[in-house]
């Protein structure tokens, strides 16, 4: 799986979709993600590429999240697992 790009955004404003890439040919890769902090105004988890939302802070102090990826791959029939990206 290619690492995508972080995004900082201001309270109000839009996160850009992140679409998942991976430099492997062949079979079906599939992503599952999960979001430590929903406060920020996205989900706790999903499947596929994350959407573009709105984030939030109602605070002073930044609001981050960490979100963390699992590719998968069906080749031939056959599935596995991929690492966990950040």
């Amino acid at each position: 799986m290619d690492q995508p790009a972080d995004q900082v955004v201001c309270n109000n404003t839009s996160f850009l979709p992140t679409n998942f890439t991976s430099p492997t040919t062949g079979g079906t890769i599939t992503y599952a993600w999960t979001n430590n902090n929903t406060t920020v105004g996205l989900g706790a988890s999903g499947t596929g590429n994350i959407p573009a939302f709105v984030g939030t802070n109602a605070t002073n102090a930044p609001n981050v999240a960490t979100v963390t990826v699992t590719p998968s791959i069906t080749y031939a029939g056959t599935g596995s697992s991929g690492i966990s990206n950040l």
